[in-house]
């Protein structure tokens, strides 16, 4: 996983603090189960569910500020993300996200940019009702991000909507993977919450700015963890697993700005995972997927 600030001033440290789980594909959970007291086995697919998969990199779906325009108090706002075709009309990869039609739900970050008051959005499959919860709540003038996963409608070719209550805001919508029938993925839960990197104790805090990306080791073993400040040894997360759900954490950041992250792929994501504000720690929870080719993915 990779993370980087796009702000001058801003230095915040940075803990991946809370490795929750991993989102693994059957053949490479029987592969380690060979292994179960450094790598779990993936638990039993549920019959009937969904599984996940992946995407390579995030990507970008929606973005208001350069098409369809911000959203007003009140207002639901119609989009596409499964199926084909360009997403440029509402500001999204031109080439689409590779979600197929008929997927169930997606893993996205959704961010509020620049919001005009306080308030919140909540995000939901097209033709439901809006529901009571709440993905992401807002305050005047500063930007955050909350990552989930949410429905999608059966049919249609806009199958999210994002409601908006408060003030007038940017929207800005990325997929990391989405859940399927067909997918052979499953969710295999941590025994408790595992530390991966800690800048404080390993690294130093994330400069600014071109080439500030670190790169982080997330899954597999070896002496990479200590030294980035995580659990020595690791997480027990296999390698090879597509995606983790990870709980990323700014403290102590110098300025306003945002972390990006993604596979150590050579590529700076576009996916925002935690927007901050000087001075104030802030935390965002997830799936992200990991890169494969080296130890630090």
């Amino acid at each position: 996983m990779r993370s980087t600030t796009n702000h001058r001033r801003v230095g915040p440290y940075l803990l991946v603090a809370a490795l929750l789980g991993s989102l693994t594909v059957v053949a490479s959970a029987v592969a380690e189960v060979a292994s179960p007291s450094v790598r779990p086995a993936a638990a039993a697919p549920v019959p009937g569910g969904l599984g996940f998969t992946a995407l390579a990199a995030p990507c970008r779906v929606a973005d208001t500020r350069v098409s369809l325009g911000a959203l007003n108090a009140g207002i639901s706002r119609l989009l596409q993300v499964g199926g084909t075709g360009s997403l440029a009309a509402q500001g999204g990869n031109a080439a689409g996200c590779g979600v197929p039609d008929g997927a169930g739900a997606v893993e996205v970050a959704v961010t509020a940019v620049a919001p005009s008051g306080s308030g919140f959005l909540r995000a939901f499959a097209t033709g439901d009702a809006v529901p009571n919860a709440t993905f992401v709540n807002y305050t005047s003038g500063v930007s955050i991000t909350n990552t989930g996963t949410v429905p999608l409608a059966a049919a249609g070719t806009q199958d999210l909507s994002i409601a908006n209550f408060g003030g007038t805001t940017q929207v800005v919508v990325d997929v990391l993977g989405f859940f399927t029938t067909a997918g052979t993925g499953g969710y295999t839960p941590l025994a408790s919450p595992c530390r991966a990197v800690d800048t404080r104790t390993g690294g130093g805090q994330l400069t600014s700015g071109a080439g500030a990306a670190r790169n982080v080791q997330v899954a597999g073993t070896g002496a990479l963890f200590a030294a980035q400040g995580g659990t020595a040894g690791g997480c027990g997360v296999p390698d090879g697993v597509p995606a983790a759900v990870v709980s990323v954490t700014t403290v102590g950041p110098v300025g306003s700005g945002f972390l990006r992250g993604g596979p150590n792929t050579g590529t700076t994501p576009s996916a925002t995972v935690v927007n901050y504000t000087d001075a104030i720690g802030i935390t965002n929870t997830g799936a992200l997927p990991l890169g494969n080719a080296q130890a630090a993915d």
